[in-house]
């Protein structure tokens, strides 16, 4: 190679090198593509979650609440929202696996999502009969946005530490029905919350 052809050669590479980094440079970032899901107290703010500031909740007393899921996913998503009850004790939703907790539903939410849309709705709630064995309590009955609802055998000692968990679903178009989380590009992505309250027994 004569010396033109290697000054002609360390020219293109140079030139290639400042095209690419500059083509990175003037080139959007494509950003995360992500669900959101938040809850709020009952005056829509981060604060008042609970009557009185106090999160022992007596019996037939209203909890407001407003839930909410963010879609940045840049397209339309089909989602639910699962809420669920367990004490202390019970397995929470695992990220890593992609694994929902090993709960049923009390109560779901569903809505389909445009781009870019929030979904903000209320969620009140209201323990309407528990049962007091030994030194445990159990919930029986709830209610959700005026639904009554029959809970699973979820009791806490002294009820003490129980707590709705919220869960985020989508639907997967592979699957051909809702997954707990979402996939962005092959990696799956999980969100849910937990909001921790104590409960009392009957006067």
């Amino acid at each position: 190679m004569t010396l033109n052809q290697q000054t002609i050669a360390v020219f293109v590479s140079v030139l290639l090198v400042f095209s690419l980094l500059g083509y990175v440079a003037i080139t959007p970032n494509p950003g995360e593509e992500f669900l959101q899901l938040y809850v709020l107290g009952e005056n829509g703010m981060i604060e008042d979650y609970y009557p009185n500031g106090n999160t022992t909740v007596p019996l037939n007393t209203q909890v407001k609440w407003f839930l909410g899921v963010a879609n940045s996913m840049k397209s339309a998503q089909y989602v639910t929202v699962k809420v669920k009850l367990g004490n202390s004790t019970l397995t929470p939703p695992n990220e890593t696996q992609a694994e929902p907790a090993p709960l049923p539903s009390l109560v779901e939410y569903r809505r389909m999502l445009s781009s870019n849309e929030t979904w903000e709705f209320s969620f009140n709630w209201v323990i309407e009969d528990v049962q007091v064995v030994g030194d445990m309590i159990y919930v029986r009955n709830m209610t959700f946005n005026g639904n009554p609802t029959t809970v699973p055998d979820v009791g806490a000692q002294q009820g003490r530490n129980v707590r709705l968990i919220f869960e985020l679903w989508s639907f997967n178009k592979e699957a051909g029905d809702f997954i707990f989380g979402w996939y962005e590009g092959q990696e799956r992505r999980c969100a849910w919350l937990q909001m921790w309250f104590n409960v009392t027994s009957p006067a």
